[in-house]
């Protein structure tokens, strides 16, 4: 590039453009952000990420008026998430159009609640910071309407699934 700069560090990677499908261990041995790439970068093995999928159990939730907050278990680690349900409070979204913002409020409140302890759920967001801890800034939540447990015989594994 023209300013001696690679096309990873002006976020054109497609990893940047994705949301990048990690186990919770990996997504939690994310490199930290360093001056190379913004503030916004995340590096894994020498490429960007910014958003990213997961897949687990909700294990810890903790609902407040502003944010959801909860831990997804996928086996390997607990990620924690938060999930805003400030919309039409906070002044983040002040030159989105009311009847979106109306919408984006609704979407939130319902993913929320459907979002209970013990439920298999797949998260897309944003990686951020909180606390020096990393954590998923949720754009989705999907709540698995298929509930999956493994039972351990001491045979071997037996998978049982049921609907809702």
């Amino acid at each position: 590039m023209g300013d001696g700069r690679s096309m990873w560090e002006l976020g054109l990677d497609p990893m940047c453009l994705s949301h990048v499908k990690l186990m919770a261990f990996d997504l939690l041995s994310l490199q930290q952000p360093t001056s190379r790439g913004g503030p916004d970068n995340f590096w894994r093995k020498g490429r960007p990420v910014r958003k990213v999928e997961i897949v687990g159990v909700v294990v810890i939730r903790e609902r407040k008026d502003k944010f959801l907050k909860f831990d997804v278990d996928d086996g390997t680690a607990c990620v924690p998430c938060i999930l805003w349900l400030n919309h039409l409070t906070t002044k983040f979204y002040s030159k989105v159009q009311k009847p979106q913002l109306e919408c984006f409020a609704a979407m939130a409140l319902a993913q929320a609640e459907e979002t209970q302890l013990g439920r298999l759920v797949r998260v897309q967001g944003r990686v951020t910071v909180y606390n020096r801890q990393l954590q998923v800034t949720v754009k989705s939540v999907l709540v698995s309407q298929i509930v999956c447990f493994l039972v351990s015989i001491h045979d071997g594994d037996y998978t049982a699934c049921s609907s809702n």
